[in-house]
């Protein structure tokens, strides 16, 4: 019998070129399309004139040596050996001449929260208490949970960790910040998380900073792509850029390849979509497939499902920034983006990373969160190309004259901006969100399915298939698809 061998890949972000290399350590032969020009998905940003730009990393989770996801990142070649940065701050807010940082440093973060608000004390404990059981805590990585035993499973993962998870996840953001007197305190974790979202996934994430395992490759997040490509062809896999994929080919009832749009066709055996799942089922497989009904329930339930999107400003300035901090939060006059007010903004920048910068100049970005109603302003807007200039340019002058009051000292220059509907237009965002769908507190969600029941032999694969998102997970994902593929192939699996 001839053996299964050929694995055609869609999307060349970090799940897909994962799924590339574990694919060719276990020797299958794998081809990976993207539809755009360098490989990364979101990672590889794009070009502004003659500037590079691209999201500034808030942290990337497996940087601490010795834990398995540590361990996974350098097998695919993207941390090589890369400087890896730890900040010392994981967000700084200030509002009516007071600021408070979220220090690496807990016990110090601690002890300025308790200063600060002293009636706020006990919660201030508990908060970081539980922070402190988090950071223990590793991500379940090894295996896909469907295909671990019964022993293995109780092994797996910080029981006490998990537990605490699970009781934040029954609690929104919102109702954590009302725990809080202080107005500062308030105002901080206000702005660290989507109100209506769960406190779990902000528990996890600083616990992540704080623990050392969250920090930032030097380089930022398109060379850590470039490194992954890079080992996913020297281990003799095929990296097909600028190839669009039109449609996945499927005949009774499974998945036979896929066609571009230059209209070449690629057979094989496997198809794993790492694109964005929406693109996958609503325009590559053909449009009568029969769906996992708690899939199509994701996308119809809006309420119950939100996104989070926001409009991208990016600046450079040739001055030294000196002690500023990585991420900051601050008041500004009010004006309004699509159907939203904004009264704040959150600086994020990079000067620590002299590889970001280009020719002496380090870069700045804006992400101004907006909800979802805002991606249709801007999708309807875009239909007058005027208008849309006009309103982007606009968007973009006001941002610039907040931060400039701000922050004079920095002599910020505008790069470019780019709304909600660039990222899906450029990367197949899902109603250009980075992120999956925002999970809130006190439902019982069911993880997102890796298969469409009406086509055999096609895997879904990404971010979108755990509940935080993020890198890591689409680390993961890429990784599993794999695993899932030698188990149904009755193959092993080589660690």
């Amino acid at each position: 019998m001839k053996r299964v061998n050929k694995i055609a890949i869609i999307g060349g972000g970090i799940s897909g070129l994962a799924a590339g290399i574990w694919g060719q350590k276990q020797g299958f032969q794998t081809v990976i399309f993207d539809k755009n020009s360098a490989p990364g998905g979101f990672c590889a940003g794009w070009k502004a004139g003659v500037q590079q730009v691209g999201f500034c990393f808030r942290g990337l989770i497996g940087t601490k040596e010795n834990t398995v996801l540590n361990y996974l990142w350098r097998e695919t070649g993207a941390l090589g050996n890369t400087l890896i940065i730890q900040p010392e701050s994981f967000l700084s807010v200030s509002e009516n001449d007071k600021s408070i940082t979220l220090w690496q440093d807990l016990e110090r973060f601690e002890r300025e929260a308790k200063k600060l608000s002293p009636e706020d004390a006990p919660t201030i404990s508990m908060f970081c208490n539980a922070i402190r059981t988090i950071a223990e805590y590793e991500i379940p990585a090894q295996r896909p949970d469907e295909l671990l035993g019964p022993l293995e499973r109780l092994k797996v993962g910080n029981k006490e960790a998990e537990k605490l998870l699970q009781k934040a996840s029954e609690v929104s953001m919102k109702q954590f910040v009302n725990e809080f007197r202080s107005p500062i305190l308030r105002r901080l974790f206000s702005s660290v998380q989507p109100q209506n979202g769960t406190l779990a996934l902000f528990l996890f994430q600083y616990a992540m900073f704080v623990s050392g395992n969250c920090g930032l490759p030097v380089g930022g997040a398109a060379a850590m792509a470039r490194r992954m490509a890079e080992q996913y062809q020297r281990l003799g896999g095929v990296l097909r850029l600028n190839a669009t994929v039109e449609q996945i080919l499927t005949a009774n009832g499974a998945a036979r390849g896929i066609a571009l749009h230059s209209g070449e066709r690629y057979f094989s055996h496997w198809t794993i979509a790492a694109c964005d799942p929406d693109v996958t089922t609503h325009h590559l497989i053909p449009s009568d497939t029969e769906l996992d009904k708690n899939f199509q329930q994701r996308y119809e339930d809006r309420l119950h499902n939100p996104i989070f999107t926001g409009f991208y400003c990016a600046f450079r300035t040739n001055q030294d920034p000196g002690l500023m901090l990585h991420m900051q939060d601050f008041e500004v006059e009010p004006f309004s983006i699509g159907k939203t007010l904004i009264n704040r903004l959150c600086l994020i920048q990079s000067s620590y990373d002299s590889q970001l910068g280009q020719n002496g100049n380090a870069q700045f970005v804006c992400l101004i969160p907006q909800a979802e109603e805002n991606y249709n302003y801007w999708e309807e807007l875009s239909q007058n190309e005027v208008l849309y200039e006009a309103e982007t340019n606009k968007i973009m002058k006001k941002v610039l004259e907040q931060l400039r009051k701000k922050f004079p000292e920095l002599d910020l220059k505008p790069v470019c901006c780019a709304a909600p509907d660039f990222f899906s237009r450029r990367f197949g965002a899902y109603h250009g969100t980075w992120s999956p769908f925002i999970t809130l507190p006190g439902i019982k969600y069911q993880p997102m399915p890796f298969t469409v029941p009406g086509v055999r032999r096609l895997l879904l694969s990404g971010q979108w298939m755990h509940v935080e998102g993020g890198l890591h997970a689409a680390l993961i994902e890429g990784r599993f698809s794999i695993q899932r593929i030698c188990h149904k192939e009755r193959l092993p699996f080589s660690e």
